[in-house]
């Protein structure tokens, strides 16, 4: 019997990481897609059955046992609050791929797959920014809901695809500074100046425009001299500039935040994308101030939102679009600082991955949550905690619990060298 046992779980073995790793090909495109390759993986992961290796990586790899704290407070916080069973479930539906990170992870341990994962992202990434400029060039007649040579978004919303693309700009420039070709070096220069114009001229979500300044800043400050980083931020500063003077586009969708933000009136009830944001985030904190500690549970805050603003101008919600903000209320503050802590950690432990570009890869996510996050939900937002969770097993796949000595040593010269 022990012989065909063996012949299954090494077939559920070959096949996992083909499931896991084909995700960088849906997770910008499809949801339902998202879901068919998770349960495939989970029933071959069933099959082969490591369950030592997902012990080894929560008990090892830092990141994954601060992201298992923060869905084991989730799944604590259904205990208490307003909410009930349906609601918790709604909620920690949401979350699911914060646990899948120790089963995915273990899997990326082969630098090989780390590559084809890695690959398969930037290919959809690379067709998702050729069909926004086609359709906003008028080559390809794309319509929709508010989608259009308008609006050129593909296959994600406005605030998905300029967080998509702000994210594949940044990584198509760090693969344009890697060694190599020079055809391949120019190919990923182009992608990433194609990329940031459709996040800043192109598409209207804003919140793009915040992570494609953030990124920007962080690749300036880690891999350029001091002198280079001046000489960068105000050709950056600069560059906005001329964009807010020159493109129409970008200074209304610039001008237009600002008087939304000054029209608001607490509950009043605003209409406007940014007034509505702030209906949220000052609901939100009227929440907090009340349960500081615990929160109203990981399903409580539909409910706790409603009976806020009962009697006022604002309508009901269960997003207040700001990661921050949501987890502190359904939480508390030991919610929030799970949730601090998880980008922190992983932040310091991306120094112990093997290369330059997955160490400034995975910072590179975290800045992006941690910006995006002021702004939307995106641990709540399928396709950006997605992509977050997936990539963090990807990327921590290589994680090594000591630095190898001769990365240490030329992280060490390529610090002194950029003073």
């Amino acid at each position: 019997m022990s012989g065909p046992l063996d012949s299954i779980r090494a077939g559920g073995a070959r096949l996992a990481p083909w499931f896991v790793a084909a995700l960088g090909l849906t997770i910008p495109v499809s949801v339902a897609a998202d879901h068919i390759l998770m349960v495939l993986f989970l029933a071959a992961w069933l099959v082969a059955w490591r369950v030592d290796r997902v012990a080894a990586a929560v008990r090892e790899v830092p990141v994954v046992t601060a992201a298992c704290a923060l869905f084991g407070l989730l799944l604590l916080g259904g205990l208490w609050g307003p909410g009930d069973a349906r609601d918790f479930t709604h909620y920690l539906g949401k979350y699911k791929e914060l646990a899948f990170i120790a089963l995915w992870l273990p899997w990326f341990a082969d630098p090989a797959w780390r590559d084809r994962a890695i690959g398969a992202l930037l290919a959809i990434l690379g067709v998702t920014l050729l069909g926004s400029w086609a359709s906003g060039l008028g080559v390809w007649e794309h319509l929709g809901p508010d989608r259009g040579p308008h609006n050129p978004t593909v296959f994600k919303n406005q605030i998905t695809h300029n967080y998509l693309m702000a994210f594949g700009a940044f990584l198509f420039l760090m693969k344009a500074i890697e060694p190599g070709a020079a055809w391949r070096r120019g190919l990923f220069a182009v992608a990433a100046l194609l990329a940031a114009v459709n996040v800043l001229a192109m598409v209207r979500g804003r919140t793009g425009y915040v992570v494609l300044v953030v990124l920007a800043l962080y690749l300036v400050f880690s891999r350029l001299r001091w002198r280079a980083r001046v000489v960068l931020v105000i050709a950056m500063v600069a560059g906005l500039a001329t964009l807010y003077e020159t493109a129409p586009f970008f200074r209304e969708r610039i001008e237009l935040g600002i008087d939304e933000a000054r029209a608001w009136q607490p509950g009043a009830g605003s209409v406007t994308s940014i007034g509505i944001r702030l209906d949220y985030w000052s609901t939100s904190l009227a929440i907090i101030r009340d349960h500081p500690l615990v929160g109203v549970g990981t399903g409580g805050f539909e409910r706790a939102y409603t009976a806020q603003v009962q009697g006022s101008g604002v309508p009901p919600s269960n997003n207040p679009h700001n990661q921050y903000l949501l987890l502190t209320a359904q939480l508390g503050l030991p919610g929030l600082a799970a949730f601090i802590g998880l980008l922190v950690v992983a932040w310091r432990a991306a120094r112990r991955l093997p290369t330059a570009f997955e160490t400034d890869a995975a910072r590179g996510l975290v800045l992006a949550l941690a910006s995006g996050s002021v702004f939307n939900s995106l641990l709540l937002d399928h396709t950006e905690g997605m992509l977050f969770s997936w990539l963090v097993a990807v990327l921590y796949g290589g994680y090594r619990r000591s630095e190898p000595a001769a990365v240490g040593r030329a992280r060490e010269v390529d610090a002194v060298e950029r003073r």
